[in-house]
């Protein structure tokens, strides 16, 4: 019998495989509820396509709180960065294990001096420039202090082009998690049933021990625990212990922040032609101050979603729904110019940097990661009995995956790989 860890996706990937395999299994999630990082609203599928970058390549319309540029310098800043992801990508060829900051800058210092007048406004510039990279933070969750070049080669959809993602109308990703659990038995799902330790070392079988103190061996396990969730307990959870390049990769693979708040209100601020709005705030504000996109939810038109980055989404965790609320207010009133905007009347959100069994948003490449060469792989590394060769703990998950990392798709392919293997 096999012992699936995590409901999420890859989780629920490998039941579905094992089940139609006829081999037996139990999903254990710590959660009350499945889907791991897909959190489900009651909202079909695909809505429309849109273009990753459009929303972060001018910046003629960014509203700007405080030193407000003019259009023409809005304008050659966008020129600037038009090409810079394909300069990057390029790069990550030969300099793989820069980071994204660091590379960013050394253009952006050539930029701010090719000009005498944009050195008498460069903290205006600047404020661009954090714009500009929360949208790697956002895309990412990476930190871009540590996000490699490297991301932009190795990471790979194997789609024949990139130049378009697809956006989930109101029923989000719930159908897909429905037809992932279609015909898996309910009593092979246990929920609330938390793991503290995975003991392999007699070799033959897999001892489970659980929060609540009760015990079950298992053939075979499937772990399917988050990075972050790794990152805190591996080195306490698995006897004997890791081996330490598996550690090794744990600790290098990047475990980034992002998080969405859907905001609700009663009357809507904005027209009926508008699809988004650009702010960007002080660049002491920790919830606001490095660049804001507010996008009008298609299937809602009177709530705008805020994707939160970087110090941000820490910042949130920390405060009510009613302080985010008047926070954001203030700012939208300043970097709009109007002091009539309301507040929200709700606030939809959930904190994965909280979440104890989460502890983050999704993996991403670190130049730590590039430097040990395979980090995803050898996370992905399954531990075989030295008596039979047999797998006794496999290792699934977005971050196993080792070009389609960060993704939902990703998790799937890791949850099938795993138990094709078994």
């Amino acid at each position: 019998k096999v012992c699936i860890i995590g409901a999420g996706v890859a989780g629920l990937s490998s039941a579905r495989l094992l089940h139609k395999s006829s081999l037996p299994f139990v999903v254990v999630e710590g959660s009350e509820r499945i889907g791991g990082r897909v959190y489900p609203f009651e909202y079909s599928l695909i809505f429309e396509s849109v273009g990753d970058f459009d929303l972060f390549s001018q910046f003629v319309d960014v509203h700007m709180e405080e030193a407000d540029l003019s259009v023409e310098d809005k304008a050659s800043f966008s020129s600037f960065v038009a090409d810079l992801e394909e300069i990057y990508s390029s790069a990550a060829e030969k300099t793989p294990s820069v980071s994204v900051k660091e590379a960013f800058e050394r253009d952006f210092n050539r930029f701010i001096e090719s000009s005498p007048d944009r050195q008498n406004r460069r903290p205006s510039f600047e404020s661009l420039a954090r714009f500009y990279l929360s949208y790697y933070e956002m895309e990412w969750a990476a930190n871009c202090e540590k996000m490699a070049l490297a991301n932009f080669s190795v990471w790979d959809d194997d789609s024949s082009s990139c130049a378009e993602s697809f956006a989930l109308d109101s029923r989000g990703y719930k159908r897909i998690i429905d037809v992932l659990v279609e015909g898996i038995p309910k009593e092979c799902i246990r929920l609330g049933a938390t793991v503290t330790s995975v003991n392999y070392e007699n070799e033959k079988s897999v001892l489970v021990k659980f929060a609540d103190g009760m015990e079950e061996e298992f053939g075979s396990v499937i772990v399917t625990s988050s990075l972050g969730y790794l990152k805190k307990h591996a080195a306490t959870m698995f006897t004997p212990p890791l081996s330490e390049k598996k550690i090794q990769a744990i600790e290098a693979i990047g475990f980034g922040d992002m998080q969405k708040l859907f905001l609700e209100y009663d009357t809507p601020f904005w027209d009926d032609e508008t699809e988004s709005i650009k702010t960007m705030g002080v660049a002491s504000s920790p919830l606001l101050g490095r660049g804001n996109l507010f996008e009008v939810v298609d299937w809602s038109p009177k709530t705008l979603t805020l994707w939160l980055s970087g110090p941000a989404v820490e910042y949130a965790s920390t405060r009510s729904d009613e302080q985010l609320k008047e926070e954001i207010t203030l700012h939208l009133r300043k970097a709009l110019g109007d002091d009539a905007i309301d507040a929200p009347t709700q606030i939809m959100r959930h904190c994965w940097k909280a979440d104890p069994l989460v502890l983050g948003s999704y993996s991403y490449l670190t130049p730590e990661s590039v430097k040990m060469e395979g980090a995803n792989e050898s996370l992905a590394q399954p531990i075989l009995s030295s008596i039979d060769g047999r797998p006794l703990v496999c290792f699934a998950g977005e971050a196993t995956h080792s070009t389609f990392y960060q993704t939902t798709c990703g998790a799937y392919l890791s949850g099938e790989r795993e138990a094709n293997r078994l």
